[in-house]
């Protein structure tokens, strides 16, 4: 999440979509920045329909005149990332002393996690499904109205980042990804079943966003 008065921009940061690498480059610029408190408004993940709400709180806050944005990404391809990062997280942060506590019960739920499962598909069924929700419920409300004035795509990421440069008056640059894991192509980690099964929970992302497996 990044707010801009000056430059009137809203982002909100929906997990795993380039979210990191957009928040990093408009820290320079921006008036309002996230935290890691996941009950704080600011919250790095918060929803647009909570921040919106927040916005009604300060008189001279007014969302309609923010040029409001986030990011999305193919849902077969988001769990993936999710599961890696899981990976990534226990292996960067399992011997830090230094680790917040916040961090340190993610870290306890990864570590869980993966030793309760060792494989994508089976973590898949027993974890993700319902741990993580649609990417839908960053950047619509209830009714499913989107309520954010731009959806850009990891998978055209420069693209959607020029476009929103240009809408928020600054110039564009090529990005390098942070937070990146390494893996196969999502596709490798699939099976009909679990398939269906992501395809059946994150239907309004697919819908929404116009995804397909394979693509």
């Amino acid at each position: 999440m990044r707010i801009s008065h000056q430059y009137k921009f809203i982002m909100i940061s929906v997990p795993k979509t380039g979210s990191t690498t957009f928040r990093k480059y408009l820290d320079g610029i921006s008036d309002v920045m996230s935290v890691g408190d996941n009950t704080s408004q600011f919250y790095d993940h918060t929803t647009a329909v909570n921040l919106k709400e927040y916005f009604k709180t300060h008189d001279t806050w007014n969302w309609p005149e923010y040029f409001s944005f986030g990011f999305v990404r193919n849902p077969w391809d988001w769990l993936v990332s999710h599961w890696f990062y899981r990976i990534k997280f226990v292996e960067k942060y399992e011997n830090d002393k230094n680790i917040t506590e916040g961090a340190y019960k993610f870290l306890c739920a990864c570590k869980h996690q993966l030793s309760s499962t060792g494989s994508f598909k089976r973590w898949c069924i027993r974890y993700a499904l319902d741990e993580l929700k649609p990417q839908t419920e960053w950047l619509y409300d209830t009714n499913n109205f989107k309520i954010v004035d731009y959806i850009g795509k990891l998978e055209k990421f420069q693209e959607s980042a020029d476009y929103i440069n240009n809408r928020i008056g600054q110039p564009s640059i090529v990005f390098e990804k942070k937070n990146t894991t390494k893996h196969e192509k999502y596709t490798h980690y699939y099976d009909d079943a679990t398939r269906i099964l992501v395809e059946n929970r994150f239907k309004l992302d697919i819908e929404n966003f116009g995804y397909k497996f394979g693509e």
